[in-house]
């Protein structure tokens, strides 16, 4: 595992620079009918609706995410919107709207977790 590391750091074109940090989009659905002049008048024509969030990792395993919010969104913009909005426009009662499971359980947690898990299992085999 080191190796892939070491290997795809060689590769990277920032050279060892293989953490990265800032604003992640978990796309959620397109707007919903209906819901299309609201999403117009509020971002822009062709927006679709998300989950934003800040984010630090390595490589492509998410390590940590914090201050998640909904959002429309396009390829250029980002619009954070209130969870009473997202209600609105989804269609989907503020207390049951969901939280994606990867801001939740981001991949290096989990990846870490598994990681633990094997070597308590690898120790308690004795081998």
């Amino acid at each position: 595992m080191t190796g892939f590391f070491f290997a795809a750091a060689l590769l990277a074109p920032e050279g060892l620079a293989l953490t990265r940090q800032g604003e992640q989009i978990i796309p959620h659905s397109p707007i919903p009918e209906g819901s299309e002049r609201f999403a117009e008048e509020t971002a822009a024509p062709g927006t679709a609706v998300g989950y934003c969030h800040q984010h630090v990792g390595v490589s492509v395993v998410s390590l940590w995410t914090w201050g998640g919010a909904w959002c429309l969104y396009d390829d250029e913009h980002v619009w954070k919107i209130s969870d009473e909005t997202a209600e609105v426009l989804l269609g989907i009662a503020q207390d049951a709207l969901p939280v994606p499971l990867r801001y939740r359980l981001p991949s290096g947690l989990v990846l870490g977790l598994l990681g633990l898990a094997g070597a308590v299992w690898w120790r308690r085999r004795g081998l």
